[in-house]
C-alpha cells in the first residue's frame, strides 16, 4: 500500500459557505508539499478511519459540539478550526449556551488553533470554558483573511 506523505483533511461543513476557503487553504498547503484532501458530514469518519491526516482542518461554525466520534481519530494529529459563521458578541455567546446547552470543552480541548472572527468571542472561551489564549487567533472573516492568497 502507497503511503501518502503529509496528510491533510480539511472538513467542509457547507459547501456554499466554505467551499471557497477550503479551496484556498487546499491551495496553500499544496505549495508546501502537502496532500490535500477534502470531507464532508458524510465522509469524514470512513476518511478518518484509514487515512490518519498529519492536520486535520474544521471550517464550520465553532459553537456546533465536536463530534465525539472523531476525537479518537486525531490522537496524534494538529486541529485547527475555522469559525465560519463567527462575529458573535457576548451576548449571543450566552444566549446560544443557555438556550442550546452547547458545549464546547471537547471542541476547546482537542483544538491546537482556531481562527476566530472577534475579540469577543475569543474572551468568551477563555472565561468561560478555559480556552488556551495561545491557541486562538483573531483573524476575521475567513473570507477576507484568506483573499490576500488569491491570484489572478
Amino acid at each position: 500500500m502507497k503511503s501518502i506523505r503529509n496528510p491533510v483533511v480539511i472538513y467542509v461543513d457547507s459547501l456554499a459557505r466554505d467551499f471557497l476557503i477550503a479551496s484556498v487553504i487546499k491551495n496553500i498547503l499544496e505549495k508546501n508539499g502537502f496532500k490535500v484532501f477534502f470531507v464532508s458530514r458524510l465522509t469524514y469518519i470512513p476518511v478518518l478511519k484509514y487515512l490518519r491526516p498529519q492536520l486535520f482542518i474544521i471550517i464550520k461554525n465553532f459553537l456546533k459540539n465536536f463530534e465525539d466520534d472523531v476525537v479518537k481519530y486525531l490522537k496524534n494529529s494538529d486541529v485547527f478550526v475555522v469559525d465560519a459563521e463567527g462575529a458573535m458578541t457576548a451576548e449571543r455567546c450566552e444566549f446560544h449556551f443557555k438556550h442550546f446547552g452547547l458545549d464546547v470543552t471537547k471542541t476547546v480541548g482537542v483544538v491546537k488553533k482556531a481562527f476566530l472572527w472577534n475579540e469577543e468571542f475569543a474572551k468568551f472561551l477563555i472565561d468561560f470554558y478555559g480556552a488556551d489564549k495561545e491557541k486562538l487567533v483573531v483573524s476575521g472573516s475567513p473570507k477576507f483573511s484568506l483573499s490576500r492568497y488569491i491570484q489572478d
